[in-house]
């Protein structure tokens, strides 16, 4: 009974090892290289798994946390 707990819990925190945090802080629709994490580089980062500008690179079950006030436009085109 123990060996299974301990087998669901080390392949829990195997899962959870693999996800990056990416934390939008600009409300700007860019992917330029300015030094910040735009929800836009974000979510290239999380899908491609490579950094964009100051965006953390995606590991796999990414979380993007958005850390500035007001709205966020994405244009589409």
């Amino acid at each position: 009974m123990h060996r299974l707990l301990l087998t669901a819990l080390l392949a829990t925190s195997t899962l959870a090892a693999h996800a990056a945090t990416i934390t939008v802080n600009t409300l700007e629709a860019e992917d330029n290289q300015d030094g910040d994490c735009s929800l836009r580089e974000a979510m290239l980062s999380a899908d491609l798994a490579q950094a964009f500008d100051a965006c953390t690179a995606g590991t796999g079950a990414d979380v993007i946390e958005i850390a500035v006030t007001g709205q966020i436009a994405l244009p589409f085109g």
